[in-house]
Parts: C-alpha cells; sequence; structure tokens
C-alpha cells in the first residue's frame, strides 16, 4: 500500500515478530557531547543497523531515542516472520563488534546493541491525523518486547527472545542455535512468568 492510499483506520490483526533493538552505554557516550554530536550518534547507530534489518525483511515502526522498534511480517511475505527476524541476528551481531571495535581504536566510549525479539498476534494498521499517517504494531508482542530488551540485562544477554519466538523461527526454518534458556523468567512490567531463549 502506497503513501497516498493510506487511510487512519485501516488495520488487521497479523501474526509478526517484534524486535527492539536499544544502544547500551548511549547515556554516558552522550553525556559529554554537545546537541548537534548526540544527533550525529544516532544518526551512524541507525545508519549501521536499519539497512540490515530491512534487508532481513524488517520495517521500523519507531525510533525511540536510542531504541528501534522493528516488526517482521507487515509486508506480503508471509509465514516467515520470525526466522526473517532471526535470519538478521548474525549480522546485527557482526555490525555492533565492528562499531565497538572502530570506537574502541578512536578511543571514543565503548558502545554496544542489545536486541529482544518476541512473536505474537499484533494489530498491524495506520494511525495518524490529516497528512501525519503511520503505520504502527500495537499489541501485547510489541509491549513485551521492550521489557525484554531491559531484562536482556538481567540474563546478561546482547540477544534475548521469548522461546516462542524462537520456537516459531524453528518452525519457519530457522537455524539458530541459543545459549541457553531462562524458563519462568520474572520480567519487569510483565503480567506473568515468560519462558526465555538467550541467544546471544
Amino acid at each position: 500500500m502506497s503513501s497516498l492510499e493510506l487511510k487512519a483506520g485501516d488495520g488487521e490483526l497479523k501474526p509478526m515478530a517484534i524486535m527492539f533493538l536499544d544502544l547500551r552505554g548511549f547515556s554516558v557516550a552522550a553525556a559529554s557531547l554537545p546537541p548537534a554530536q548526540v544527533i550525529a550518534l544516532l544518526q551512524e547507530y541507525q545508519g549501521r543497523f536499519v539497512p540490515i534489518i530491512e534487508e532481513a525483511g524488517g520495517s521500523v515502526d519507531k525510533y525511540m531515542g536510542d531504541g528501534i522498534l522493528v516488526s517482521f511480517g507487515g509486508g506480503e511475505r508471509v509465514g516467515a516472520e520470525a526466522a526473517e527476524a532471526f535470519a538478521a541476528i548474525p549480522a546485527l551481531i557482526a555490525a555492533g563488534d565492528a562499531w565497538a571495535a572502530e570506537r574502541s581504536r578512536a578511543g571514543l566510549p565503548p558502545l554496544g546493541v542489545a536486541i529482544a525479539i518476541t512473536h505474537g498476534e499484533v494489530v498491524h494498521g495506520v494511525i495518524g491525523h490529516d497528512d501525519r499517517l503511520e503505520f504502527t504494531v500495537i499489541g501485547d508482542a510489541v509491549n513485551l518486547a521492550a521489557k525484554l530488551e531491559k531484562h536482556a540485562k538481567v540474563e546478561h544477554a546482547r540477544v534475548i527472545a521469548t522461546k516462542a519466538a524462537h520456537q516459531r523461527a524453528t518452525e519457519q526454518g530457522a537455524k539458530t542455535a541459543i545459549l541457553r534458556e531462562s524458563l519462568g523468567a520474572h520480567v519487569d512490567g510483565a503480567s506473568e512468568p515468560v519462558d526465555l531463549v538467550i541467544v546471544a
């Protein structure tokens, strides 16, 4: 659907994989920078990781400071959303390692990227007013992805996912090894314990 065809209220319930990326160390790195350099740092971060996400089939839903909310499964490709999300992980990790090494060589504060992945039925639709319309995703999987990204610190994980998302990815043909499981994890803000996998 082109932007000219969008209208507020368009929406559908779809099984989608949700990915949330967060920049670790950003607050410390940004504290000593003037505003223009803070924005430049965010642009560099987005410029390194968003193309990888889009190449894998993901769509950026929102930029939230140093967080990036991504959805897989909103386009015409059906039945591969979880596999596509997990398939992006190696390239994202490699990009993070390369960036960290570059910053280290330049004597700059280290930065890392944490990634959380969930899967579930999500409302994928159009919101906005007049000529400011955009796609968005709404649902428990979206809310949990943001919570999981924070929980990654508790698990000392770079990449964390719900076990359900990993199982769906496997069913869809993904070949994703995990480091360990964290069953019945108490994720801050979640209404009940969650079965997780630590991918990296």
